[in-house]
């Protein structure tokens, strides 16, 4: 269960999978995460192959990619990371995401923790 400390502003942990809505994913696909005060994990699993816009975040990412491939370009430079590859995305570094092989299913490992999905769940 997500709990907000009122004294501190702090993010106690979800220890079970949430469903949110990410506008990246929209009609596309499923994002589901779990975090604590540090790092949010979230789980993207997504059936058609799509581009993704670029964007970028305060956050540093870690994908694992477990099943399908996708091509990322960050900052101009572009590669395949397939099943069992990790990409590595630094913070503020824009970048953008094509699924070239489905189903599509990753790990996507954010720290700090990734506020603006935290409060979706909040509401």
């Amino acid at each position: 269960m997500l709990l907000m400390s009122t004294e501190k502003n702090l993010v106690k942990n979800i220890d079970e999978w949430k469903l949110i809505k990410n506008p990246l994913l929209e009609g596309i696909g499923l994002m589901e995460i779990v975090t604590s005060s540090n790092v949010t994990i979230g789980r993207a699993k997504i059936d058609s192959p799509v581009k993704l816009k670029s964007h970028h975040h305060i956050e540093e990412q870690i994908t694992v990619v477990i099943e399908g491939a996708m091509e990322v370009c960050i900052a101009g430079e572009k590669r395949i990371v397939a099943a069992g590859d990790v990409c590595i995305i630094p913070s503020n570094k824009e970048h953008e995401v094509e699924i070239t092989e489905v189903p599509f299913l990753s790990f996507d490992i954010f720290t700090p923790y990734k506020k603006d999905y935290v409060e979706k769940i909040r509401g």
